[in-house]
């Protein structure tokens, strides 16, 4: 192919200095080609490694014969599925539908990571596991992230709030945690005079979209998108709407309880609550990938929490392979009080009941934020051939968080016969006192303001509201 040369956006996105860079945010902006470059400018180097990452084969197959194309006058060639520069300096290529892609490339070092289309990577920590693999141990190779996407996918929110929202476009946020830059560096097709030039009926073709679409293809809006077929996604909005998502404070007098989804050898989920009155004060919010039993043991005693009943899912009764235990048997050998909720026959209904409690369900903005993304985006499955949604939602990363949830729900207004249900809640709301070891020392008997709230709580679960 005759020599690239930059347009003035991708320009300013090669030339970023920060740690990420994302650029682009519509469609015809030059990314795809602006992320190849970059790599040309560590060609020569024989230590040099770069990562690049696509959706699935068929997006990295269609990349990579592009960027052959790039490379073939600087001697870029294909070995064994990767690209590799006479120097030596190497391009290896990994996709989404890998099998453990988001831990794979852990231990290695990559001096440039490109990721493309990163709204596809569907949560913040996903992304973070990625990119820890971008580090030199090399002075002359100064490790940086460059990110490609347009608004939209399973990502948009995580993405908004890490790119889109911290600084102005194109100005450079300083993470005061990492201590890391990043920017966001948007281009449309109007900053793109090649593809104006040959093909425009492109542009016309942006501009004759549905207005949402438009909005982001043509123009690169950020603005909340609406998920299709989402179940949570008003409950969620109508949350935040009435500012129930905000800074809460946890009520010492009170138990926190949990709720889980243990999803075993795959995603582990668990909300912590309190409830007080008619209230469900939602505190915190976790995930583990494939963690081990006794590693939420001690998630659960660093939080410093004090327990009431947790709550799990039909496979808590579930034996480990290696240790031949469930995790009620962890969970009760440290002295919690455990109770197993059934397998669900109508997992309608448990949306429904999710569903009825949301309106007295306060959150936490800051360590519920990636759960209630979560939610947001859990939707129902489309059938192609019916072409109407299933009944069953969409299994996929916010699964865990929607089980889990619906879990809370259940658990507190789950129908039983009459005679035996005060007995089931009391104990369920106001476990025997016990004495076990935390991070910050022991749990004593509670207060009598404790047996009050529990009162309350008994009165609310009763009422059935």
């Amino acid at each position: 192919m005759d020599q690239w040369k930059p347009f003035k956006k991708q320009e300013i996105a090669l030339l970023s200095n920060c740690f990420e860079t994302l650029y682009g945010g519509a469609r015809g902006g030059g990314k795809t080609d602006a992320g190849m470059a970059k790599v040309l400018y560590w060609k020569d180097n024989p230590k040099f490694r770069a990562l690049v990452i696509r959706k699935n084969y068929t997006d990295l197959k269609d990349w990579r014969d592009r960027a052959l194309r790039m490379y073939q006058s600087s001697g870029g060639r294909s070995s064994e599925g990767d690209i590799v520069f006479p120097s030596g300096a190497k391009v290896v290529l990994g996709h989404l539908k890998d099998a453990n892609a988001y831990i794979k490339y852990q231990g290695h070092e990559y001096h440039y990571m490109l990721i493309e289309e990163l709204t596809q990577v569907p949560s913040e920590e996903l992304y973070l596991k990625l990119v820890s693999s971008c580090r030199s141990t090399e002075s002359d190779l100064k490790p940086q992230v460059f990110c490609t996407s347009n608004p939209g996918g399973v990502g948009h929110s995580w993405v908004k709030k890490r790119f889109i929202d911290p600084a102005s476009h194109g100005e450079v946020f300083n993470d005061p945690d990492s201590g890391r830059t990043r920017v966001f560096i948007p281009a449309t097709v109007d900053d793109n005079p090649v593809l104006q030039e040959n093909d425009p009926d492109y542009v016309k073709f942006l501009e004759s979209l549905p207005p949402d679409l438009k909005a982001q293809w043509r123009y690169g809006s950020w603005a909340n998108q609406r998920v299709k077929g989402a179940i949570f996604l008003d409950d969620v909005r109508q949350a935040q709407a009435e500012n129930r998502v905000s800074k809460l404070s946890i009520l010492e007098h009170l138990p926190v309880l949990t709720a889980w989804d243990l999803g075993i050898n795959n995603l582990q989920v668990v909300w912590f609550y309190q409830v007080r009155g008619d209230e469900i004060r939602v505190i915190d919010c976790e995930q583990g990938d494939n963690m081990k039993f006794t590693d939420w043991i001690k998630v659960l005693a660093d939080k410093d929490y004090r327990y009431g009943t947790v709550v799990l899912p039909h496979d808590g009764n579930k034996r480990s392979p290696d240790s031949l235990r469930s995790f009620r048997n962890y969970l009760e050998e440290a002295d919690y009080t455990v109770r197993i909720i059934a397998r669900t026959k109508d997992k309608t209904r448990d949306i429904q009941i999710a569903r009825s409690l949301f309106p007295r369900c306060k959150f936490d903005e800051e360590k519920c934020s990636e759960g209630l993304d979560a939610l947001s985006q859990h939707r129902r499955e489309w059938d192609e051939e019916k072409q109407t949604y299933r009944r069953t939602p969409l299994h996929d990363w916010t699964s865990n968080y929607a089980d889990a949830f619906e879990a809370m729900a259940v658990s507190l207004i789950e129908d039983k016969p009459k005679d035996d249900y005060d007995e089931a809640v009391q104990d369920f709301i106001n476990p025997k006192p016990v004495i076990r070891p935390q991070a910050s020392g022991i749990i004593a008997k509670p207060s009598q303001d404790f047996y009050e709230e529990q009162r309350e709580m008994l009165e609310f679960v009763n009422s059935g509201k």
